[in-house]
């Protein structure tokens, strides 16, 4: 023990610390990249585009044996019941026919029944008796000139009934028939078909029948420049 000059104990010096020598760490094992295999990609099997125009094609899917019972069945209920079920014979004829013809995948269906058939049956006729009724018993009471000039009248009155009627049946064919859910319809006002009606008679009867092919044409150009597919003319 070391004394100072001021007769105090001097304190012992502190050892001197020694700093461990840091060891390199080892170098970093490399590692070799791993190759991955091409794998192809799995894509959906392409399937060749539908052929546009076969898409559209129609087809027929009737039988010739089962049409022959329908035919026959409906001939023996109409000669039982004095003509009555020969609604119930077109309806069921329709249906046939109708569900039968196909265009593309899907079918065309009918939706009409045999008691509206029947109900637009007796309009019809009851129409037909009560003009000719009027017309003939006026005629017979009164002159012969008054006579010829209800004759004349009558003509007109049925030229004029005719496509009322006709126009009356085409809308109903349509709006009873469907394809794909939607419905037909036929869009047109009566006056140009009586319009039509009445130049095609006149016509025809003018030149001795000549006109009557023109005139049948007129009238198919007619039904399908107004008859529409749902929306669509």
């Amino acid at each position: 023990v070391e004394f100072s000059p001021m007769g105090e104990a001097a304190k012992p010096a502190s050892p001197a610390v020694v700093k461990p020598t840091p060891v390199p760490a080892p170098p970093a094992k490399i590692e070799k990249p791993v190759r991955l295999k091409k794998v192809a990609p799995l894509l959906a099997k392409e399937e060749p585009p539908a052929d546009p125009a076969s898409a559209l094609n129609m087809g027929f899917h009737g039988d010739g044996f089962e049409f022959f019972k329908i035919q026959l069945t409906n001939l023996l209920l109409i000669i039982v019941t004095f003509g009555i079920y020969s609604f119930w014979a077109k309806t069921k004829t329709r249906q046939y026919l109708y569900n039968s013809t196909s265009l593309g995948k899907d079918r065309f269906v009918y939706h009409g029944t045999a008691k509206e058939l029947f109900k637009g049956q007796i309009k019809f006729v009851g129409l037909i008796l009560i003009t000719g009724f009027l017309t003939g018993w006026l005629a017979d009471s009164a002159p012969s000139l008054i006579s010829g000039i209800l004759n004349i009248v009558s003509y007109i009155i049925l030229s004029l009934v005719v496509p009322v009627l006709m126009v009356g049946a085409i809308k109903y064919r349509l709006a009873r028939t469907s394809f794909r859910g939607i419905r037909f319809s036929f869009r047109s006002q009566l006056k140009p078909a009586i319009i039509l009606y009445v130049k095609g008679v006149v016509l025809t009867g003018l030149t001795l029948g000549l006109y009557f092919p023109f005139f049948m044409i007129q009238v198919r150009e007619f039904i399908c420049q107004n008859a529409h597919f749902g929306n669509m003319p």
